[in-house]
């Protein structure tokens, strides 16, 4: 069984948004749980963007990831051509 990691998300200015706790099962999937405490707001809380996820396993190996809002892209029209 994989040692179980932890998931931190903070916001622009440091805000303690939610913390994640995560055991992987012999069957290679994820069970992830909220761990709430006393800091973390309700989950329509306001925070800011962009947001950092903090993940770290048992070990103390840590990966810090960036979440940033995007604009939405409009999509290439596709057309068929013709392999001749």
């Amino acid at each position: 069984m994989t040692a179980p990691i932890t998931i931190t998300v903070v916001d622009k200015t440091a805000t303690h948004v939610r913390a994640i706790r995560g055991c992987r099962n012999p069957a290679g999937a994820w069970q992830l749980e909220d761990a709430p405490n006393a800091a973390t707001p309700p989950l329509g809380g306001e925070f800011e963007f962009p947001l950092t996820l903090k993940v770290q396993d048992a070990k103390g190996n840590i990966m810090k990831m960036r979440v940033q809002r995007g604009v939405a892209q409009p999509e290439l029209s596709r057309k068929k051509v013709d392999p001749r």
